[in-house]
């Protein structure tokens, strides 16, 4: 009896040992229990059997999942000839396309996606419609539609292009138009006269009150002569030739577009002032008609379509907008 209770106790303690071994925590405990087993006097004075692994149940982790790729695609409209867009999924993943049409991402995605215009065109604005989500099936189609720009940068006579408060050109036209500042002399909420003439009756609302305005008057910076020679002395992006432009130049400048004219609503032509209150015209080089009154000028309003052309008094504080 004696005899079958060791070998009892030495194979218990053999097995135990292995199951230990199999277990993650079992290392530490492992070291420990091998050395109080060891130096038990049981195990002392008798030999373990060899115990295989092969025999002895297992705990089995679940496999990890494997991550499906799935496409990720869009649809590109509008994009000009010989122009590209680039686009790029969650912050990478460049895709530049150079036609309209059907275009996918190398990579694809197998989780979320979020597809972003990272270069625009050069002569286009492009937007993407939709294009974030989590990709559980293959997505195509995603809507990428572009517009071609009214207006454009223009470049620096170095290495660069000029800000939209300094200047931009109309792609249509071909014009460059003066930019507005945010504030300071050429602040875009900023009023001016339009005197350009020592010799005819133009400070006064009738022929009868009006006189002649003086030379300083004409040269100061709040006239729009004044003003004009101002931004030539400057230089603004690199020319001296800035003009008032003339009736039919500014006519041009108007879209209807819910109500605004493209100088209230555009992006390109920032810092434009509030022209919605009713005393925002823009004055024009264009004089007035055979037998008006030389006391008015051409302005143009952008606050209703289609666009108010009409006189205003000379002396009248209303908005100017240089051209070449």
């Amino acid at each position: 009896m004696k005899r079958k209770s060791k070998k009892f106790t030495t194979a218990a303690a053999a097995l135990a040992l292995t199951i230990l071994s199999c277990l993650p925590q079992g290392a530490a405990l492992l070291t420990a229990t091998t050395a109080a087993l060891l130096s038990s006097p049981v195990l002392a004075q008798t030999s373990l059997p060899i115990v295989r692994r092969t025999g002895i149940p297992r705990i089995r982790l679940p496999e990890p999942e494997s991550s499906q790729t799935f496409i990720v695609g869009v649809t590109v409209s509008g994009l000009p000839n010989g122009e590209s867009v680039t686009l790029q999924n969650n912050g990478a993943n460049s895709l530049s396309i150079t036609a309209n049409g059907a275009a996918t991402f190398a990579n694809g995605a197998s989780g979320p996606y979020a597809v972003t215009v990272a270069i625009q065109p050069a002569n286009a604005t492009c937007q993407v419609t939709g294009g974030a989500g989590i990709a559980t099936v293959n997505t195509s189609g995603i809507p990428v539609v572009c517009e071609v720009n009214r207006f454009a940068l223009v470049p620096k006579s170095g290495v660069g292009f000029y800000d939209p408060s300094e200047c931009v050109i109309d792609i249509r036209t071909r014009l460059v138009w003066e930019g507005k500042s945010a504030a300071g002399p050429r602040a875009g909420g900023n009023r001016y006269t339009n005197f350009d003439d020592v010799n005819q009756s133009q400070n006064g609302a009738t022929a009868q009150s009006a006189i002649p305005p003086t030379l300083a008057q004409i040269n100061s910076a709040t006239n729009s002569i004044g003003y004009r020679d101002m931004v030539n002395s400057q230089q603004l992006c690199g020319k001296e030739d800035w003009r008032l432009p003339t009736l039919s130049e500014l006519s041009s400048m108007h879209q209807a577009s819910g109500g605004k004219g493209t100088i209230t609503s555009n992006a390109w032509l920032p810092n434009s002032g509030n022209v919605l209150s009713g005393n925002g015209p823009y004055w024009t080089a264009t004089p007035p008609s055979s037998g008006a009154h030389a006391g008015y000028g051409w302005v143009v309003a952008f606050n209703s379509p289609p666009f108010i052309g009409n006189y205003g008094f000379r002396y009248g504080l209303y908005q100017v907008r240089l051209v070449r």
